[in-house]
């Protein structure tokens, strides 16, 4: 059975099968969803820059620029580096997350403090493998996008031993103030493993 914990800006979830455990010295990536925007942007920068490799999925690989906040001179410039591969495709579609997990090595045991850093949250807050930064405008992203795509990101955490990841968006806001409210559902127990999460299932998101 999993349990859902909930931090400031964290997930972890406990009980899911942990691949990489025991697995000293193994390369390991962060996974970006919403490398485009400010956020998202930001932590793949910082990222890159601390060392880190990087696997992001983008609707628009021609969007992906140095951030403004921390790139100096060469901000709004291509964010490109060999150790960042980048995905065009969508969050609402579980086979375009699916690849971000492919290369097996999705742990990233900084990406959680990158983003409290970036958001200037607690910079104690405990490590993550996958950071979740989707914003942008329901008539640019469709009205599930924020619930379709967070689930499809879970449930290939889930698939892929993840057990930690960060969300943070600005849906909910303006003309996307919808798109954080889920339909009703009826409680039901816990997924195990075979069991994929529901956006509008026990996580209340």
């Amino acid at each position: 059975m999993f349990s859902f914990a909930f931090g400031a800006v964290g997930l972890v979830l406990q009980g899911a099968p942990l691949a990489h455990q025991g697995r000293a010295n193994v390369h390991m990536s962060i996974a970006v969803f919403g490398a485009t925007g400010g956020v998202g942007g930001e932590v793949a920068f910082q990222a890159l820059g601390r060392g880190e490799s990087v696997r992001a999925l983008v609707r628009d690989k021609t969007r992906l620029k140095v951030p403004v906040g921390s790139g100096g001179a060469s901000a709004g410039s291509p964010l490109a580096n060999d150790a960042m591969s980048v995905f065009e495709g969508t969050v609402t579609s579980a086979a375009d997350v699916a690849k971000v997990f492919e290369s097996g090595d999705v742990t990233g045991a900084h990406a959680l403090h990158l983003l409290c850093s970036v958001t200037r949250i607690n910079p104690r807050c405990p490590s993550a493998g996958v950071v979740i930064a989707l914003g942008g405008k329901s008539k640019d992203v469709g009205p599930t996008m924020l619930t379709d795509g967070t689930a499809n990101v879970i449930n290939a955490c889930i698939k892929n031993g993840v057990k930690r990841i960060s969300v943070v968006t600005s849906i909910g806001a303006g003309d996307s103030e919808n798109q954080a409210i889920p339909p009703p559902a009826p409680t039901r127990p816990c997924p195990t493993t075979s069991d994929p999460v529901s956006m509008a299932g026990p996580l209340g998101l």
